[in-house]
């Protein structure tokens, strides 16, 4: 699998743990991943963070319409100063940034 929406189903900081444990598992290539309009604050994005560490295959994001505000975008911040971060696209737009 390549490409991940789980846009606007109601996902919060605590499901996002699953998704991420997947995120990491060493046969998990994903390149696309849409988790925007959902529940994610500032904890969801530290755990999304942590596996995108560890996953490196990851080449969009989509953040857009959480409620992450300048915590969590300062995670983000933190991911794409890392040389290990392949990120082309980012929409992190509707946070309360």
């Amino acid at each position: 699998m390549q490409k991940l929406s789980l846009s606007q189903i109601n996902i919060d900081d605590k499901a996002l743990r699953v998704v991420c444990r997947c995120l990491v598992h060493v046969h998990v290539q994903l390149r696309d991943l849409d988790l925007s309009g959902n529940y994610l604050h500032y904890q969801g994005t530290r755990i999304l963070v942590d596996s995108l560490i560890e996953n490196r295959s990851l080449k969009r994001l989509n953040l857009a319409s959480n409620f992450m505000k300048d915590e969590g975008a300062e995670c983000v911040a933190f991911y794409l100063g890392l040389k290990i971060c392949l990120l082309e696209q980012l929409d992190l737009s509707d946070n309360f940034v």
